[in-house]
């Protein structure tokens, strides 16, 4: 999850440093990140061009932790789904040792059963 949040904010490192990149290499003057003003501040003003460049910059901050924090939980829960397989997976190896080992039967259909309740588990997980 970590990479995640580190490839989000390099991609924001890009988008602030991709406008002064462009007007080093045009002639603009006043270059904004995103196409878009604050209605009433002229940005081609130096005031104004700071107060867009701070608004700008405070909304790639707060678009980055959202996407960060919603992808997060999105691997998460793929990441819990996937620990419930690896449980059920254990514990079918689990009943084939004691199936072949010959163990009690009563043992064998108590593990059973707990595979398949595990399983049903896991189904009403997904399926949310």
């Amino acid at each position: 999850m970590k990479i995640v949040a580190i490839v989000y904010y390099i991609s924001g490192g890009f988008l602030i440093i991709f406008p002064i990149i462009l007007m080093t290499v045009t002639d603009e003057e006043k270059l904004l990140i995103f196409g878009f003003v604050l209605p009433g501040i002229d940005y081609k003003t130096s005031p104004g061009y700071e107060i867009n460049i701070v608004f700008q910059l405070i909304q790639i901050y707060y678009v980055l932790t959202g996407a960060n924090v919603s992808d997060s939980y999105y691997v998460m829960f793929l990441m819990h789904a996937r620990m419930q397989l690896t449980v059920i997976i254990a514990l079918i190896e689990k009943l084939n040792n004691l199936i072949a080992k010959d163990a009690d039967k009563i043992e064998i259909e108590r593990l059973f059963f707990d595979i398949i309740e595990k399983h049903k588990s896991h189904l009403r997980y997904c399926l949310k």
